[in-house]
């Protein structure tokens, strides 16, 4: 099942060189990154804090990519 953080856009500058491919919301201040990706990316002692951010998997994953937030025409 995939599970994605909803992150901060600037926390991940430092570590995300692909970051300009991930999906923002609409005003570039948050990223979806998948679970797996920001715990290999980000340093274990800054994503041991990660329940900061909201974890969003099946349908609830579904209903976030619905919202005009997150509608990237």
């Amino acid at each position: 099942m995939i599970a994605m953080y909803v992150v901060p856009t600037i926390e991940l500058v430092p570590f995300d060189k692909d970051l300009m491919y991930r999906r923002r919301n609409s005003d570039g201040s948050k990223t979806l990154i998948h679970k797996e990706e920001y715990e290999r990316l980000v340093p274990v002692t800054l994503y041991e804090g990660s329940n900061n951010y909201p974890l969003y998997y099946g349908d609830a994953l579904e209903e976030l990519l619905k919202l005009d937030e997150w509608q990237n025409l």
